[in-house]
Parts: structure tokens; C-alpha cells; sequence
């Protein structure tokens, strides 16, 4: 990943600011999937007649994907305050502008030869020259091909094990997501213990997609073809209000209650209405010092029109979930040399209603776990100089989470030890290097659905500099 951001501040006069900031980014990144195939093809090639046995074997394909994903993000905002009607009002204006292109490209692995062979000898055996199996009683390399016994009696050549030595294009899926919004924000402060935030924003979001895939049931057939490619383009607009109610009993804490809507386009190839989001807050702030604050948070999310994007073609739409939890967190210094940031959340987000699939109402949403944290410890060599050494050390964990909304199974939960090692040489200049995942451990970073597993990252380094001026 490569990001590049540049930010601005302009102190007008000592009642308003503004500030500027614009991002450049550019990531790539590569995926392997193992996708176990549906139950009537695992039915079709587990043949008791070519195996000479009885035994379960689970098929599956395997494929690569290549993801470059570009962004450019510029934000303006407007910051001040008057006094108006006797009260203070510290306003926001913000104007926002993002662009996103996400280019995926996909290939499937196979053997050009075998299952070009095996086509020339019947059209229901190519399948064996795409696929590999899992064998419980007797494990082997999961990127080798093994045919079935008997098809040794046929010729010689089906006795030996294959690789999956070619690729053919699988699936090309070219996004280009814009939003633009503008936003703006009152908070008003009656007197020292009472405070109301209100605020709107105008999105308007569009985006393009242009997928074209490879027709996997004449590709099973023996034959090479090509769907024709879709296009989908949707434009949406939305004024979205907020919220929020601060009652302050003493100078050190905070009582608050906030509402909010949010809309979000669906990214897939057919019309689909955006999914539209309530959110209520409740929260309690404690500055237990001046550079210590502790926060607890109850929320309550309803969503509905959730897009599943498990399939970008034929999207599964849910009409409702509800989202429901807390978040306890603990951020600042705990003296002049450390600095402490811990937070632990857990929420439930149940799938209230699914006309397409009333099996899956009561069921947990994809990808979602019931808590998750992390604890990150900072150690400052110098914590009143404008140049020094810092080095931090964190712990991430996220429990575990159902992998499509049927709930067939569960990722595992996992935690990942993670550091940074910063030098800030000047007051404008400074470097900073992020290790992830020291341990190497592997874990699974999410699922488009069962059968549509990924890895994530193993141990790597990002590196970023910072120049002020």
C-alpha cells in the first residue's frame, strides 16, 4: 500500500480555521481461494464407479485474484465560532470528495492438458483437470491433482498426479465509486452544563461496474465461454441529520445521547435500493486526568435493505438487522512517558427479518463477532521535546464470526500482535515503521459467504513519513 496526504491549516483570525487535507492512495493486493464446489457437482464426482471405494472426498476450485485498488480523497473544512441569541456556537463546514477504482481480476488455476484430454475422451470428465479434493483419511498437497483410479485403466497417463500449471481468466470486475458531500454542524452551548450538536449532510453517491465472468457451467462442459459483460451504474442522493444532547454535571464528564441516519449505495451488478441505516447512541465520558479519558457507549443500529455481496450478479437483499451492543474504551497518557489506548466492544447483530430466507431470521449477520478489542501501549523517550523515539506495542483481537448468514460455520476468533517504531527527527519530520502480525500467525480475515473464504496477511512492514510544513 502507498498512501501520500498532504494537509493545510490556515488560522484565519484567533475565532476561525481552515483546514485542508488531500489523500492519494494506491494498494494491491493478491488473493488464493480454495472454493469447495455445490452439492451436485461434489455428488457427480464423487463416483463410487471411478474411485473403486465409498469414501466422502470434498472438491474444490482453485483461483487467484489480483486486486488494485486506487483512491483520492480531499476534505475542506471551515471551523468557527459566534456568539448568536446569547449562546456560543462553535460551526463546521465541511466539503468532501472521494474517489475510489477497484480493479479485480481473477484467474482460474487448472491443467490445460488434462482437461483437455479428458475432454477429448467424455464431456462429463473435465471437471477432475479444474479441481482438487480434500481427502480426510489420506491429506495431500492441496494444489495437486488426483484422478480417480479407474481412469488409469483407460490409459497410463491418468495414473500420474497433476499440477495446476495454467491459468484462464476467471473474472474481470472494474468499481468506480464517487461521493460527494456536503456537511454542516452547530454546537451550541447554553451554559456550562448543557450542550446540543445539530448537524445535516448531503451525499451523492455513484458509481460503475463493468464484470465480465467465465461461464463455469460450459467451462465444466468441456467448453470455453465467455458470459457477455454487464453494466450497472446507480446515482443516489440523501440529506442525512444528526443529533446529539450533552449534559455535563461537572467539568470532568459527560452525559450524551445522539441520533443519526446514514444511507449507503450497493455496489452490484443490478437495481438494488441503497441500504438505509438508524443509529441511537447513548454515552457516558470521564476524564479521569487532564491527559486520561475513560468512555463507555451503548448502541442500537437498524439497517435495512442490507445488500449481501457474497454474489456481485444475483445479490441477496435483507430486509432488517438490528444491531445492538456497547463499547468500553480508555485512551491517553498515563505519565509523561506512556500512553495507553484499550477498547473492548460487544454487540449482537441479528438478522430480524429475510423474506427471501425466513431460515435465517434470529440468525447472526455475515462477518460479524460478538466482541472484539485491542490494547496498545506506547512508550515516549522524550515526551516534552519536539525530536525523540517512540515505540508502541498492541494486541488485537476479533472473536469469531459466521461466515455466511445461514450461520453454516464459523471463522475462528484470533488476535494479533502488532508494533510501531517512530522517530521524529524535527518539529515538520517524522518517520514511522508498522509491523503486523509479528507472531506470522495465520487467521482469516472474512468471507464472501461458505464457500468464499480469505486468509489474511501474514507478518509485513508498511513504512510512512510525515513532513509538517
Amino acid at each position: 500500500m502507498t498512501t501520500f496526504q498532504a494537509t493545510y491549516e490556515w488560522f484565519i483570525n484567533n475565532d476561525w480555521a481552515l483546514n485542508t487535507k488531500f489523500r492519494i492512495g494506491k494498494d494491491d493486493t493478491d488473493d488464493a481461494l480454495f472454493n469447495p464446489l455445490d452439492e451436485s457437482l461434489q455428488g457427480a464426482l464423487n463416483s463410487p464407479t471411478l474411485f473403486l471405494d465409498d469414501e466422502a472426498r470434498i472438491y474444490r476450485t482453485f483461483t487467484s485474484a489480483d486486486d488494485v485498488k486506487d483512491e483520492i480523497n480531499v476534505d475542506i473544512n471551515l471551523i468557527g465560532a459566534i456568539k448568536a441569541f446569547g449562546v456560543e456556537h462553535h460551526v463546521l463546514f465541511c466539503l468532501n470528495t472521494n474517489t475510489r477504482k477497484i480493479d479485480r481480476e481473477s484467474q482460474f488455476n487448472y491443467n490445460a492438458q488434462l482437461y483437455s484430454v479428458l475432454s477429448s475422451v467424455n464431456p462429463a470428465l473435465p471437471p477432475y483437470g479444474l479441481t482438487v479434493f480434500v481427502d480426510p483419511y489420506d491429506p495431500q498437497d492441496a494444489e495437486i491433482i488426483t484422478l480417480p483410479a479407474a481412469l488409469g485403466f483407460i490409459a497410463p497417463f491418468f495414473n500420474q498426479q497433476f499440477e495446476f500449471s495454467d491459468q484462464l481468466g476467471f473474472e474481470s470486475v472494474k468499481t468506480e465509486i464517487t461521493t460527494t458531500g456536503i456537511y454542516f454542524q452547530d454546537q451550541i452551548k447554553f451554559n456550562d452544563h448543557w450542550q446540543l450538536v445539530l448537524g445535516a449532510r448531503y451525499d451523492e453517491n455513484s458509481f460503475e461496474l463493468d464484470s465480465t465472468r467465465l461461464n463455469l457451467a460450459q467451462f465444466f462442459g468441456g467448453n470455453i465461454v465467455t458470459d457477455p459483460t454487464i453494466t450497472a451504474d446507480q446515482t443516489e442522493g440523501e440529506l442525512i441529520p444528526k443529533a446529539a444532547l450533552i449534559y455535563s454535571p461537572q467539568d470532568n464528564m459527560s452525559i450524551y445521547a445522539s441520533y443519526g441516519r446514514q444511507y449507503d449505495l450497493a455496489l452490484v451488478a443490478s437495481e438494488v435500493r441503497p441500504t438505509e441505516s438508524e443509529a441511537f447512541e447513548l454515552g457516558y465520558k470521564w476524564d479521569v486526568t487532564e491527559d486520561l479519558s475513560a468512555s463507555f457507549a451503548y448502541f442500537n443500529i437498524e439497517k435495512t435493505n442490507i445488500v449481501d455481496t457474497g454474489n456481485l450478479l444475483q445479490p441477496d437483499v435483507i430486509d432488517e438487522v438490528v444491531s445492538e451492543g456497547f463499547e468500553v474504551t480508555l485512551l491517553g497518557r498515563v505519565n509523561p512517558n506512556w500512553v495507553i489506548s484499550a477498547n473492548y466492544s460487544d454487540f449482537d447483530a441479528e438478522i430480524t427479518e429475510d423474506i427471501n430466507n425466513r431460515d435465517n431470521e434470529g440468525n447472526r449477520s455475515r462477518g460479524t463477532p460478538t466482541n472484539s478489542g485491542s490494547v496498545w501501549v506506547q512508550y515516549q523517550a522524550n515526551e516534552s521535546s519536539d525530536k525523540g523515539l517512540s515505540l508502541a506495542l498492541g494486541l488485537n483481537y476479533v472473536g469469531a464470526r459466521p461466515v455466511d448468514n445461514a450461520n453454516t460455520f464459523e471463522l475462528p476468533s484470533y488476535t494479533l500482535l502488532d508494533s510501531t517504531i517512530s522517530y521524529r527527527m524535527s518539529e515538520q519530520l517524522s518517520v514511522r515503521v508498522l509491523l503486523e502480525n509479528l507472531t506470522d500467525r495465520e487467521w482469516f480475515r472474512g468471507s464472501f459467504n461458505s464457500q468464499s473464504i480469505f486468509t489474511g496477511n501474514g507478518r509485513r512492514a508498511r513504512f510512512t513519513l510525515d513532513y509538517l510544513f
